[in-house]
């Protein structure tokens, strides 16, 4: 039994960042995906454009959020960004080594969260915060009443010694 294992070990070798096999035959060297390594998450064949479908998608979403609001700014920049790397690079480990977020199907899930969010941040909208609204704040045991609570006194100075 181990030296059949050890003769399986020896015909393919696995490369460990990717979840990819490498398989040895006589005629060629074949170069397929089989797993993520991840238990629950699949293979997804196309994830270059599944990915360039959900990013597009989430750009079209965030259109209804204000422009200013640093939320919607922050998304546009990340998902922007990686959309051009989709658009421009076609081999998937580059993509993954472009962008450094994980495996393709990871950045799936990703995408698919912050599209689920979108809906949810328009309705709390976090942006619209009214004029007069102040917030408590504690510095030292002292409550103050202000949008931000004073700078802390500076640091005492020594007197040189001579």
């Amino acid at each position: 039994m181990l030296a059949h294992f050890a003769r399986s070990l020896r015909s393919s070798v696995r490369d460990p960042t990717r979840g990819v096999r490498l398989l040895s035959s006589s005629n060629a060297l074949s170069k397929e995906k089989l797993t993520t390594g991840f238990v629950g998450l699949d293979v997804v064949p196309n994830a270059r454009e599944v990915l360039i479908g959900l990013y597009g998608s989430t750009l079209r979403e965030l259109q209804d959020i204000p422009s200013t609001a640093q939320y919607r700014v922050n998304v546009e920049k990340i998902t922007n960004y990686r959309l051009n790397v989709c658009n421009t690079i076609e081999d998937p480990h580059t993509i993954e080594r472009t962008i450094l977020q994980g495996q393709l199907e990871e950045l799936i899930v990703q995408a698919k969260n912050e599209l689920g969010l979108i809906p949810q941040m328009k309705e709390w909208a976090p942006w619209d915060v009214p004029s007069d609204h102040t917030v408590d704040y504690e510095v030292d045991q002292e409550t103050y009443d202000t949008q931000m609570p004073p700078p802390p006194p500076p640091p005492p100075t020594e007197e040189p010694k001579k």
